[in-house]
């Protein structure tokens, strides 16, 4: 696995357009987003884990092995969320 970098980066786009319509409709309290930079970090999220598609078929074959083997915890849906949520919400804090 690679090592995170803690280095920040910071970036100003401007945009017009329809562009700037999409991100209007995306951010806020109707919006999927609450701001800019949550949006631009899913982006950049869904964008690196498109450039490592055979880590995700590797993790989907070890969970039907697990599966297939009976090597798994039964867990609420809720308490799956919640983790994805508090882990999403530390990684934009790290």
């Amino acid at each position: 696995m690679p090592t995170q970098l803690q280095e920040e980066t910071r970036i100003n786009v401007r945009v017009k357009g329809p562009m700037a319509a999409h991100l209007q409709a995306v951010i806020g309290p109707q919006g999927l987003y609450e701001n800019q930079s949550e949006y631009i970090r899913d982006l950049i999220r869904h964008d690196m884990a498109e450039q490592e598609p055979y880590d995700l078929e590797a993790g989907l074959l070890e969970g039907y092995a697990q599966l297939a083997t009976g090597n798994y915890r039964k867990r609420p849906m809720s308490e799956i969320i919640e983790r994805a949520e508090r882990e999403i919400r530390e990684e934009d804090n790290a």
